[in-house]
């Protein structure tokens, strides 16, 4: 019965064997695709990882580059800006000097008026008349030298 209970355990452990070097057949090759997927995204983090740092690096000279034209273009803006300001000024006060002569001169021009009016009420009647007379002795000797 030993050997019979022997060649049964042997046959039991045999299968049992093939089994389980089928089971580990599996699982090496399940490991060497999950080796090879490792190695594959590996291969492609660190190719990802190139191409990120390429893109990066032109990216941040693109914005140095952009941010120098900004600066440039902003410091342009505030020498106008000033620029307009100062002429601003300048035709403020200019307008505001303008503005005094033109009062000071309708002054001068009212006071006149006020003063010819009076002169005018303290004329004679033949001093009224000369002007209009004088004026008609002028056009007169005009038309006499052009003829």
């Amino acid at each position: 019965q030993t050997t019979d209970q022997r060649t049964h355990d042997f046959k039991y452990y045999t299968k049992k064997d093939q089994e389980h070097s089928k089971e580990i057949e599996i699982k090496i090759r399940k490991i060497e695709r999950l080796q090879a997927s490792l190695h594959h995204w590996r291969t492609k983090l660190t190719q990802n990882m190139k191409e990120c740092a390429s893109r990066n690096q032109l990216l941040f000279e693109e914005k140095n580059k952009i941010q120098g034209h900004f600066q440039h273009l902003k410091a342009r803006m505030n020498r106008f800006r000033h620029a307009q300001g100062r002429r601003l000024t300048d035709l403020t006060q200019h307008a505001h000097a303008c503005k005094s002569k033109l009062t000071g001169r309708i002054d001068l021009a009212e006071r006149i008026l006020v003063l010819a009016e009076l002169a005018r009420k303290l004329e004679t009647e033949q001093e009224k008349v000369i002007p209009f007379h004088l004026d008609n002795l002028a056009s007169s000797q005009q038309q006499g030298g052009d003829a």
